[in-house]
């Protein structure tokens, strides 16, 4: 088969198509898989490696898609969420990025069932770019006209509750990144989390750390805070220095006694009282 995607309409308002064979079609998608499993493989190599110094008995996990995350929180420790304290938020990470991906891949399913039925029947079929970020090609006539989509309106409302739930899982994932890598790299941990979930590069951020121990991010920023102002002493917890001059000292000076000493009688004082 062949596949045409319309890109633009020329000055004759033709449609412009990029053209590709079955070949091209099945190479695109191997090397989308490759950069996929290569990122994968990062991730879960970074998180074994951590795991295991952590002594966390399921770091294997680290290598099965989405249970990746359960890892990544067991190692993040308690999360504080909005102060409800969460044990593993990479639990709820991974239960809600499951649910988008089989949402999000039921309804490209339904979407392109017909498409994808006559793609690889060996026919030539045509899309329609969508001009939009991260939007998904139309499918249309060989004359960029409209195509009739038989369960159009099921994947646009299986797609339209996978947004919300990639919004909600958006947000947990936020709040475990930054937990993951405060531990790892307390001193740029915004830098690593940013660039995951923006560039979606997250296995390779993981397998950059691999080296490193994690730390309780609240102690290092104490003990930063000592180092930098106090030169690495605890100004609340300071002990009194010796005296430089105590083995110089009269054991009088530490030791004054009874301070009443004076006016009490001797011992040979009080026998004579008594005797009066």
């Amino acid at each position: 088969g062949k596949m045409t995607i319309f890109i633009g309409q020329d000055s004759l308002g033709q449609y412009i198509g990029l053209e590709m064979s079955a070949g091209a079609v099945y190479g695109i998608f191997a090397a989308v898989l490759a950069v996929m499993l290569a990122f994968h493989v990062m991730w879960a190599v970074g998180l074994t490696s951590i795991g295991r110094r952590q002594g966390i008995k399921t770091a294997w996990l680290a290598w099965i898609p989405f249970v990746n995350r359960y890892v990544m929180g067991k190692i993040s420790g308690q999360a504080n969420l909005f102060g409800l304290k969460v044990k593993n938020m990479g639990v709820w990470v991974m239960l809600l990025e499951f649910l988008d991906f089989a949402l999000m891949g039921t309804a490209v399913g339904l979407y392109y069932a017909d498409t994808l039925g006559a793609f690889f029947a060996g026919e030539h079929v045509y899309l329609m770019s969508a001009g939009g970020f991260g939007s998904l090609p139309v499918p249309v006539t060989a004359t960029g006209g409209e195509l009739l989509i038989p369960y159009a309106s099921a994947a646009s409302v299986l797609s339209m509750i996978s947004s919300f739930v990639a919004l909600i899982a958006l947000f947990f994932s936020i709040s475990l990144y930054l937990d993951f890598f405060k531990r790892l790299v307390p001193e740029t941990f915004w830098v690593y989390t940013l660039l995951s979930v923006l560039l979606d590069i997250t296995g390779l951020m993981v397998f950059l750390v691999r080296k490193k121990d994690p730390v309780d991010y609240k102690e290092y920023m104490q003990n930063k805070y000592r180092r930098t102002y106090y030169g690495g002493v605890n100004p609340y917890a300071q002990t009194p220095p010796d005296d430089p001059y105590r083995e110089y000292a009269q054991k009088g000076d530490y030791d004054p006694g009874d301070p009443f000493s004076d006016l009490k009688p001797t011992e040979g004082e009080g026998e004579n009282q008594g005797e009066n």
